[in-house]
């Protein structure tokens, strides 16, 4: 809709390429919410009114929501450094709650980042959704480590202010 606010800040133009983004964020906002099977039809544009110097559109995206999800069981493989308690632990759903992406995302990046606080600075966490039977979504999360990196050296440039034995200090 057409706002003060939104038109100052040119943000009620349509922009075709940023037409996808959008869309992204609404199927993530779908997921967050349940629904696994989001899909959109082909967007139509729609001239509204009988201004010719500035016309107006009118965007119509059909959806195709499918049908809520719940959460069902969380498996972990690939993990050596944490247990597979420790990541599952304490897990953000409760199985038969109604399957949010969001928590799940937000717990997967937390480990991916304390696998990179350990030194394994190529690991990654990635949750992948698994459907049942009766809309049921089991989460198994997949654990590449990789290798487990040190620090040899580290050098500063440009720096002419501060001595370099106090930046590595706070390092």
């Amino acid at each position: 809709k057409h706002g003060l606010i939104s038109w100052i800040r040119k943000k009620n133009l349509y922009i075709p390429s940023k037409l996808d983004e959008d869309l992204e964020r609404v199927k993530n906002f779908y997921q967050d919410h349940g629904y696994q099977d989001i899909s959109f039809g082909e967007p139509q544009v729609v001239t509204v009114g009988r201004n010719t110097k500035k016309p107006r559109v009118k965007l119509v995206v059909p959806v195709k929501e499918g049908e809520i999800h719940t959460f069902g069981k969380v498996t972990v493989s690939g993990s050596s450094v944490f247990t597979a308690d420790q990541i599952i632990g304490d897990w953000p759903l409760k199985e038969g709650e109604t399957l949010r992406r969001k928590p799940i995302q937000t717990r997967a990046d937390a480990f991916g980042e304390a696998y990179r606080m350990r030194g394994h600075i190529y690991a990654y966490v990635n949750p992948e959704y698994v459907e049942r039977e009766n809309n049921v979504v089991d989460v198994h999360i997949e654990v590449f480590e990789g290798e487990q990196f040190r620090l040899g050296r580290l050098e500063f440039q440009g720096n002419t202010t501060t001595k370099d034995k106090v930046l590595r200090r706070e390092i």
